[in-house]
């Protein structure tokens, strides 16, 4: 397989790339920090639980699921 390069603008690649568009979001890393300090790991494992709620257990869930009902939910999306 042969590596093919095309021309192309930063605008062309801007239309697909959100972190070119536009500046990301502040962090919250002084937060992060002082939870750390103040609680360690521990402080900072659960806040990471409390912030992803019920999202932590799509991925294991989808999964499971069988590739034609993957398919069939993406399509209706």
């Amino acid at each position: 397989m042969k590596l093919q390069l095309h021309e192309s603008t930063f605008e062309k690649i801007a239309v697909g790339n959100a972190q070119l568009r536009e500046p990301s979001k502040p962090g919250k890393r002084s937060e992060i920090l002082q939870l750390y300090k103040s609680g360690g790991w521990i402080q900072l494992v659960e806040r990471f639980n409390s912030n992803i709620g019920w999202r932590k257990y799509l991925g294991p869930v989808k999964a499971m699921l069988p590739l034609g009902i993957k398919r069939l939910l993406k399509q209706q999306m």
